[in-house]
């Protein structure tokens, strides 16, 4: 025990405190304070680290660099200047590794290792809901068309909104996604005014020339029980809110809309606006992005149609009968059918009966109102969820079409942006929380290999000297949840198999499979739930609907129903052909083959979900990637406040206190002998080399004249490793 000294900011009022001799660490020179790259620190412990981080944030830079890794604090308010027009231009073609920290820079140092190195990029952003994830890839976006605008005949005025002959420019089509993928698949959650509630990864493919040729988004799991339930203090997705209040009253009229409150799929939340944002104007930003990537005003009606159908659905109301059957008991089913172009009594007879087959003969056997409520709750959520999938496709068919002057063979590869779900822990946990949980901790299971494991295994196969640097692993939970045959997951695809299988029978499944597994934990006291460590922290899980919500099923009468429209987007989209003919190009589809879509063959959602996730893991890991790590500095989304012990649980969880401490003594930038005396030995006017040994010393030589620091590199058996800066100065 020790005593330390402070005094209060009047420096007036001496405090003294004492503390453990184990809980004080060196500081670093106050000349450190703030620096960009947390690699030129010379003390690495926690706190110095995030000493660093918090000079810098209340400095008002929100990034810093840890080696390769990008940081990126949530300041949750606009910085002026930060990401205008002059600032993407002072990144474009510059040696970054000399620039500020930016995710501009980021992006920069994608397109020219692409450029450079010939091999496909990712760039991964990670961090828990709210910490500026969707920002960031925004941001990144834009960078990307910006860049794509100024490389054609160096004005950037050879790209303007349309072509010649009406095409539509590739950067504006581009940029005009996010609008769309916001209002449709974001919303506003307690921790998150704009909570991203699926997962995408967007392949963009860039030409010799440099300019973006095409581009393919790739979903994950949107959150359909958001749809018909919304928690106290959250709303449903944005756009119900835009089209109630942003609709001319011929269209409200039309649709037979009131304002948000007046319907129980909007209103449930109890929050039915978002301070500073202006959902009437957003809805016009939404309706100019529909047009700008090409949805006709035919389809934008039937799009106006389905989510005015799915309120109203909200506002059906089921009585009982003395049988227990369930009946409606108002008029709000008529008002839904008119706007769904559905017969009314066929969607009473779907919504309140079930076909049962007896023999050769099909039986109508009434619900029960609870019946009847969930399946009302079935149809309002497939509506959006194919409206989702439809409109996705849509945006994939314009951004996968050549652009003029390019083709796929002038393709130098391409740049994957990967904007998922940040890590949850909410008041009640369920199938969707583990589902977005099971993600995170396999993108951590991705950086721990790229930049724990990987960067240590090849320096020791290399034979670089080396100080091993340890770090907690995820292995254990994530066989927890994956393995099979007795993973979390696996066995509730083996529960839904059966019949009569329950939730509370998958539960008791899970806690005799694991009961002396250490990242599992049955409560005593409950019955309902159980507990997983994760690497984030532990999650109390509700298992009450995990079996309804994996199996995902809408049965063939309320199908039926559903292709019965008159309105012609609905029928399409429900038509029993509709996944066999889709209007999808064939390179849409090729695209989406690459990325491991699958035909539309019933399987459970927590199946197709892992499937996606191994295909993202085997597309990522033919990339070289770059890594930014959101975080968020206080849970009351309060401007430019930072909670030390909030931001460090952050960090630490995410292996980026490791990770400082690995490219503090690392190389990020490493390249085979051959291809680097190939690529400089003009600077040495050496001649060419034909085996490993001449191009070893013909890079030894390069590498003396022009870097005459020897602890900027090191010789492996079969690769140079080099310090960041050292290629970007040879390359200059």
């Amino acid at each position: 025990m020790i005593k330390v000294g402070e005094t209060f900011p009047s420096g007036k009022v001496p405090l003294t405190k004492q503390v453990q001799l184990e809980d004080v660490f060196l500081a670093n020179p106050s000349r450190f304070d703030g620096v960009a790259d947390m690699c030129r620190l010379s003390e690495l412990s926690a706190p110095c680290l995030l000493h660093n981080l918090v000079v810098r944030f209340r400095a008002g830079l929100i990034y810093t660099y840890t080696g390769p890794l990008l940081i990126s604090i949530n300041p949750f308010q606009p910085i002026a200047g930060l990401y205008d027009d002059s600032t993407m231009s002072s990144y474009r073609g510059s040696n970054v590794s000399e620039k500020d920290p930016h995710v501009f820079a980021a992006a920069e140092s994608a397109l020219q290792s692409l450029f450079r190195d010939k091999m496909d990029q990712s760039i991964v952003i990670s961090g828990e809901s709210g910490a500026g994830k969707t920002e960031a890839a925004k941001s990144i976006m834009r960078y990307l068309a910006f860049w794509n605008m100024e490389s054609g005949d160096g004005t950037g005025g050879d790209r303007s909104s349309e072509d010649e002959g009406g095409e539509k420019s590739m950067e504006r089509v581009f940029l005009q996604t996010n609008p769309l993928t916001e209002a449709f698949g974001n919303a506003k959650t307690i921790r998150n005014d704009n909570s991203s509630r699926f997962g995408k990864f967007i392949r963009i493919h860039v030409t010799k020339s440099h300019r973006i040729s095409e581009a393919y988004i790739e979903h994950y799991l949107l959150e359909k029980s958001r749809v018909t339930h919304q928690a106290e203090g959250e709303r449903n997705y944005h756009i119900f809110y835009q089209l109630c209040a942003g609709a001319g009253e011929d269209m409200l009229a039309v649709l037979k809309l009131s304002a948000a409150s007046a319907h129980k799929f909007s209103r449930q939340g109890k929050c039915l606006s978002i301070p500073g944002v202006d959902d009437s104007a957003d809805f016009r930003t939404t309706k100019n992005a529909l047009s700008s990537v090409g949805i006709p005003p035919t389809a934008q009606e039937g799009i106006w149609r389905i989510l005015a159908g799915i309120l109203h659905l909200g506002d059906i109301e089921f009585g009982a009968l003395k049988d227990g059957s369930g009946t409606m008991n108002d008029g709000a089913e008529d008002v839904a059918c008119r706007v769904l172009g559905l017969e009314p009594a066929d969607a009473r007879t779907a919504l309140c009966q079930r076909k049962i087959k007896a023999g050769l003969e099909v039986l109508q056997v009434p619900k029960s109102r609870m019946e009847a409520i969930l399946s009302r709750d079935a149809v309002s959520r497939a509506l959006y969820t194919r409206l989702f999938d439809w409109l996705l496709e849509r945006i994939n068919e314009v951004l996968s079409a050549q652009v003029s002057g390019s083709s796929s063979s002038s393709s130098v590869g391409c740049i994957g942006l990967l904007d998922i779900f940040g890590f949850e822990i909410l008041e009640e946990n369920g199938f969707e929380q583990l589902c977005i949980n099971y993600a995170n901790e396999k993108l951590q299971r991705y950086f721990n290999d790229q930049m724990l494991s990987s960067e240590q295994e090849e320096y020791a196969a290399e034979e670089v000297e080396w100080v091993r640097v340890d770090y907690e692993d995820n292995l254990s939970v994530l066989e927890l949840l994956e393995g099979k045959p007795e993973g979390i997951l696996p066995i509730l695809d083996d529960q839904c198999l059966f019949a009569t299988a329950t939730d509370s029978s998958f539960l008791q499944v899970l806690s005799k499979k694991h009961a002396s597994s250490k990242d599992f934990t049955q409560p005593k006291l409950k019955h309902t739930s159980f507990l997983v460590k994760h690497s984030a922290g532990s999650v109390e899980y509700l298992v009450l609907g995990f079996l309804d919500k994996n199996k995902d099923q809408l049965y063939s009468d309320l199908t039926e129903l559903l292709a019965s429209s008159r309105v012609s987007i609905i029928k399409d989209m429900f038509s029993p052909s509709s996944s066999s003919s889709s209007s999808s190009s064939s390179k849409s589809r090729q695209m989406g083959r690459q990325l491991g879509s699958k035909a539309s063959q019933h399987i459970s959602v927590s199946a197709k979900f892992r499937e996606q996730l191994q295909q993202l893991m085997k597309t990522l890991a033919r990339t070289r990637p770059t890594f930014v790590r959101c975080i968020k500095p206080n849970a009351a989304k309060a401007p430019l406040l930072l909670h030390a012990g909030m931001v460090d649980h952050q960090l630490r969880c995410s292996g980026v206190y490791a990770a400082v401490k690995i490219a503090q003594a690392g190389y990020p930038s490493r390249i085979s002998f051959l291809d680097f005396a190939t690529r400089y030995r003009m600077l040495v006017r050496g001649s060419h080399v034909k085996t490993l040994e001449e191009a070893r010393e013909q890079s030894r030589s390069i590498l003396l004249d022009f870097c005459s620091d020897s602890s900027l590199y090191q010789l492996g058996k079969h690769k140079i490793f080099m310090k960041g800066g050292v290629l970007a100065r040879l390359e200059e």
